[in-house]
């Protein structure tokens, strides 16, 4: 095999390489995306609101508020639980008895639910509580939740520009290939041209030409699929690459290199006969 031919063959390796490696990065980063956005939600989740109301108006805040379509749980904290926290972070453990007589209001916390709950559901949320009666104070703030309304509204943009053109990069590699495959294989047969003609003329058989014509078409898509395959199957193997393309594509990409090289062997025939 000339050094030209081999050339050409690494560098087609390369570009399915290239190929292969636009897929694991789109695989990367939407692991990433994932745990990114996972982590947002969670964190939106566990930030509650607390609402200290007076203990008539309770009920009714609490049914209210918790109808809203952006709110998962309303959780009212017991009168002795509110005690015990007093006591705990003022230390009055020696009025404990007396916290426990008093009328104190009542609290109860907002559980927001991740998925629905952004900008505008905020200011839902306090025009909601603005209409509420006897709420004595609202423990809450949009800088809580800012953070992750800007970091899950990042990874939408970032996935929506994923679904609209990361096809076109993957397949647009698939086609240089493609077009790479195609010309390597009508260079390899343009310069063998003379060596048929003298093959020819001294008598030999031309199935011989067209036996290496296959073989080589066969060898140059071959070489680098396979190679290509073979690096990637290794690297997943030790974990180097976290995810390899599927079998499927590998097996189209071959169909179409196929397809790809028997076309240059009909332009090759059709040449000579110009």
């Amino acid at each position: 095999m000339k050094l030209r031919l081999i050339i050409q063959i690494i560098l087609l390796i390369i570009v399915l390489f290239i190929n292969d490696s636009l897929y694991v990065l789109k695989n990367r980063v939407e692991t990433y995306l994932s745990d990114t956005e996972q982590k947002s939600l969670q964190k939106i989740e566990k930030e509650p609101a607390v609402v200290i109301i007076n203990d008539n108006n309770l009920e009714r805040a609490a049914t209210n508020i918790s109808n809203q379509y952006f709110v998962e749980e309303v959780k009212t904290i017991p009168q002795s639980e509110l005690v015990d926290i007093l006591t705990e972070q003022y230390h009055l453990t020696d009025s404990k008895a007396l916290l426990g007589e008093l009328g104190l209001p009542r609290v109860f916390e907002i559980y927001f639910s991740a998925s629905r709950f952004r900008e505008v559901e905020s200011g839902l949320f306090l025009k909601n509580i603005q209409e509420q009666q006897g709420i004595l104070r609202l423990l809450y703030s949009e800088d809580n939740y800012r953070n992750s309304w800007e970091m899950l509204e990042f990874i939408q943009g970032i996935r929506k520009v994923i679904e609209d053109y990361w096809l076109y990069f993957y397949y647009g590699f698939g086609m240089i290939f493609l077009i790479s495959l195609l010309m390597v294989r009508l260079d390899t047969e343009n310069r063998k041209v003379n060596y048929w003609l003298i093959y020819q003329r001294a008598g030999g058989a031309m199935i011989f030409r067209t036996v290496s014509r296959i073989l080589t078409s066969i060898l140059t898509l071959l070489l680098p699929v396979a190679a290509a395959f073979v690096l990637e199957y290794f690297l997943a193997k030790e974990l180097i690459l976290p995810v390899m393309p599927e079998i499927k594509y590998h097996i189209l990409r071959f169909a179409a290199g196929l397809l790809i090289s028997f076309s240059a062997l009909l332009i090759a025939r059709r040449k000579e006969y110009v």
